[in-house]
């Protein structure tokens, strides 16, 4: 079992959740560290208020009773989500055949076209489109 963000079952988050008490705030420099999921985030920031635990999140302090702090959270978690996606689409892609990564380079198939003129030369018919 692989421990990554997406996996919820992570030794240092156990550790987290059970070392903090009551009156106690967990602080954590982004909600992606805390959660991949907008579900887990959700679960683990009621989980906290229900224990009476605060959650600051980059400096700020999470308050649910707040709804725009709700919805900054809510937010936060739906960005971690898609991040996580995008990582974990980065990673399977050599699996696919795709190669790993943005593509570097420019667009290769062009270039055959880039020494061609845009509009051939009046009376010129050497350059027919037809396929």
């Amino acid at each position: 079992m692989a421990l990554t963000g997406t996996n919820r079952t992570r030794p240092g988050l156990g550790q987290a959740l059970a070392a903090v008490r009551a009156g106690d705030t967990l602080v954590v420099p982004k909600l992606g560290r805390l959660a991949r999921s907008v579900s887990d985030a959700r679960d683990i920031g009621d989980t906290l208020v229900a224990r009476g635990i605060r959650l600051s999140l980059g400096g700020g302090i999470y308050d649910p009773a707040d709804p725009m702090s709700k919805m900054f959270f809510n937010m936060l978690a739906v960005f971690a989500e898609f991040e996580a996606d995008l990582k974990m689409r980065t990673r399977e892609a050599p699996r696919h055949g795709l190669p790993a990564g943005p593509a570097a380079g420019r667009d290769h198939h062009w270039s055959r076209h880039r020494d061609r003129p845009l509009r051939p030369a009046e009376g010129d018919n050497s350059q027919d489109d037809t396929p």
